[in-house]
């Protein structure tokens, strides 16, 4: 065996796509279109096999980070360290298991693939907002604040405009002059329109602007 060889880890291109974790067909894709360079080839046809060392760097060159965010997230590109004694004396299963455990925390890919979940969480975070915003769940505080000013304007305006209405059927009564009647609830329906306004703000300075809901989420 040439020397060369003997220092590197040399596989099928079927064990090569198990190591890297991705199917047989997208190895081929990738050496079809010169990802694995020749360099990283040893023979050729069905029966080639690849330098696992130089294939995986040649992978890490050419594949941008949207690639592999996008439909490459599962890509294992961390180059593997080199058996020891103990472990080429290993059978071939325990071998596999050892190798199969995950990258560094610190790697590229490992950082790729928080930045994904963080994306995807996010991304289901707005989801379900939006949701429970179209099923009346969730408006904003502003929103809220201004239809009930409304709200309140308007019912406060329709007591006052029956005022007159009241004061004709008190003046017809009690045989009282209709303006006096008027001008005295005029007089009394302002000083508790402005005492219960008062009492009003108060009770909304108290009140937070956000109210804090727990949503569940699908991972």
């Amino acid at each position: 065996m040439d020397a060369d060889l003997a220092e590197e880890t040399v596989v099928s291109k079927s064990e090569f796509a198990r190591r890297i974790n991705v199917s047989a067909a997208r190895v081929s894709q990738y050496i079809s279109e010169n990802k694995i360079s020749p360099a990283a080839m040893v023979g050729t046809g069905r029966a080639a096999k690849i330098r696992l060392e130089v294939a995986c760097r040649d992978l890490n060159h050419v594949l941008d980070i949207s690639q592999r965010i996008g439909n490459g997230l599962e890509t294992q590109l961390d180059l593997p360290a080199k058996p020891s004694a103990a472990q080429e004396s290993q059978p071939e299963t325990a071998r596999h298991a050892q190798q199969s455990a995950l990258p560094d925390a610190n790697s590229p890919e490992a950082q790729i693939k928080q930045e994904r979940l963080r994306s995807l969480q996010f991304q289901n975070r707005k989801a379900a907002s939006e949701e429970e915003a179209a099923k009346g769940r969730f408006m904003l505080t502003s929103d809220a604040r201004n239809q009930m000013t409304a709200i309140t304007a308007g019912m406060l305006q329709g007591f006052e405009g029956s005022l007159a209405d009241f004061a004709a059927a008190l003046s017809a009564k009690f045989k009282i002059p209709h303006r006096d009647v008027l001008h005295l609830l005029k007089s009394e329906f302002r000083k508790a329109r402005s005492k219960h306004a008062e009492q009003a703000r108060k009770r909304a300075s108290d009140r937070p602007d956000t109210v804090e809901t727990i949503i569940e989420v699908d991972a």
